[in-house]
């Protein structure tokens, strides 16, 4: 299934209902992110997390409900310290 999305001023994307269908999602869940050749595909994870840091733990599973400014350095962290297979 081919879905076209547009990109909010903040770069966010709102998932289509009949996206949402279609991978039975019920809302606040992670899902990951693959890019490859000019291409994003999202799914849900293909495994566990590996949630080594307390702080990346809580912001993945207890995100603070004010705003939050994202760093470089909290992606890198994260790129690093979670998202490793």
């Amino acid at each position: 299934m081919q879905i076209l999305v547009k990109v909010d001023d903040k770069w966010r994307i709102r998932l289509p209902k009949r996206a949402r269908d279609a991978m039975k999602l019920t809302g606040r869940e992670l899902l990951e992110m693959d890019l490859e050749d000019g291409k994003i595909l999202i799914k849900r994870p293909s495994g566990k997390l590996n949630l080594k840091s307390p702080f990346m733990r809580d912001i993945i599973e207890r995100p603070i409900k004010t705003d939050f400014v994202v760093t470089l350095e909290m992606i890198n962290k994260l790129r690093d310290e979670v998202w490793n297979p």
